[in-house]
């Protein structure tokens, strides 16, 4: 290995030799092809960094799909949830109970579960551990939260995959649906997740417009990407401003990440590039300069973070051919708090799931029948005319009232409160028929 960084084993990397570097990797290897950066090109980093994920336990990495739903309800299950989080937001950065939080995930999410569950070496456990604990002497959760899960440690599949699997059982409210191990870990992930969403720093940082995404994906797991369909992740989701680094990951670029590891994948899994688009404060991260990332100058990450609502605007399928199995291209437009259902029709029908179609368009109405709005003019001036009565009989009241002829002031005070029960439980039970017949109107 000379001063220059040209190492044997980075050539065996880039010809797509894993097996050779995996066999001759060694930590302090690691540390050596950590000082090789300015001198290798963005697609020389990212052909390492598979290289060294290669080398790793594989986590597969579309595990923060959650699943694919029509209406309204996974926006709303969006918002519930990331209110429910919300208990910690009005704690700043030097409250106790962050500190406690944090010691708690050192304790028992590093140093016992992922050690004992994951078999984290302690090597990498220790590298997690100093990001925590100068979270606390700096009293910055956020900055040392993306150095940990940007280290080349595998740090972030983990976590993601635990989101996946156990985030969701924080919010089913049956008693004892968990054992009290997983408890904790629940706890743990809610904790870690809570902190960055109601960091005080988040908006800051706050990415709003579009990123990209490069994956490699089942048929099965493309299903839920239909026009029209509603995608919450549970964890993490690493994008890029870059569309060049995602099309590399997607293994559709001129250079091609996935090339080097393609015999980790399926045959029959195909290049698929997302398209997010952020439109709040609150739901992706320019994590630029906080990322250890090498080269991330050129990557441009931007993290989306959990709980987000994506609905899904489009989506492209370019044609394959016996080199290659083609390319899907999915566009995916982040939901606002208060947006209700889309009413646009989508942009390419020819690709389209019909029932889903149908069944968005059943939900939305283009425009307010003519008659129901002379239904509400008639029960408006019905109510006016009601209440004119009411009030002629209240001063007819008032009248035999002033002529102590009390026996005629009662009987008519009796038929003013008549006229206005009347008139009132008319208009609530109209009022009620048209909310339950017509709810998006």
């Amino acid at each position: 290995m000379g001063s220059d960084g040209q190492v044997i084993l980075h050539v065996a990397s880039f010809c797509g030799h894993s097996e050779t570097v995996q066999f001759f990797l060694t930590d302090s290897a690691f540390t050596s092809l950590a000082n090789i950066s300015s001198q290798l090109t963005l697609f020389d980093q990212l052909k390492r960094a598979s290289s060294l994920y290669d080398y790793r336990e594989e986590i597969p990495d579309n595990i923060y799909i959650v699943w694919s739903t029509n209406g309204e309800s996974l926006i709303r299950k969006g918002r519930e949830f990331r209110k429910q989080i919300d208990l910690y937001k009005t704690y700043d950065n030097q409250h106790h109970l962050i500190t406690m939080l944090l010691i708690e995930i050192v304790e028992y999410y590093l140093n016992e579960y992922l050690t004992k569950q994951e078999n984290v070496s302690s090597t990498k456990i220790d590298e997690l551990k100093t990001c925590f604990r100068e979270a606390i002497d700096e009293q910055n959760y956020l900055k040392y939260f993306v150095k940990a899960y940007t280290l080349t440690n595998g740090f972030h599949r983990v976590l993601n995959k635990h989101l996946a699997l156990y985030i969701l059982h924080y919010f089913d409210a049956r008693p004892y649906s968990s054992t009290p191990a997983e408890y904790r870990l629940i706890n743990c992930l809610v904790h870690i997740v809570t902190l960055v969403i109601n960091h005080p720093d988040v908006r800051q940082h706050k990415y709003k417009g579009i990123t990209y995404r490069g994956m490699l994906m089942s048929p099965n797991d493309l299903k839920p990407y239909r026009i029209g369909h509603y995608i919450l992740n549970k964890s993490f989701v690493s994008t890029s401003k870059n569309r060049e680094v995602a099309q590399m990951y997607a293994g559709s670029g001129q250079e091609s990440v996935s090339g080097a590891i393609s015999n980790h994948h399926d045959s029959s899994e195909v290049s698929v590039i997302f398209k997010f688009t952020s439109k709040q404060d609150d739901t992706a991260l320019d994590i630029k300069h906080m990322s250890m990332v090498e080269g991330e100058g050129e990557e441009e990450e931007v993290l989306i973070l959990p709980f987000s609502v994506f609905q899904v605007k489009d989506r492209i399928e370019k044609g394959s051919n016996a080199d290659s199995s083609g390319l899907i291209e999915i566009d995916l437009e982040e939901c606002e708090d208060n947006e209700q259902i889309n009413n646009r029709k989508p942009k390419n029908n020819h690709n389209v799931n019909e029932s889903c179609v149908e069944d968005v368009n059943q939900r939305s109405i283009e425009s307010v029948p003519e008659w129901l709005i002379w239904s509400y003019l008639n029960v408006f001036f019905g109510v006016i005319f009601i209440g004119l009565i009411a009030i002629g009989c209240s001063i007819r009241t008032h009248k035999f009232k002033q002529q102590q002829n009390y026996l005629k002031a009662c009987k008519w005070s009796y038929i003013t409160l008549f006229i206005n029960c009347i008139g009132t439980l008319s208009g609530l039970a109209f009022t009620g028929y048209l909310i339950f017949r017509y709810p998006n109107i």
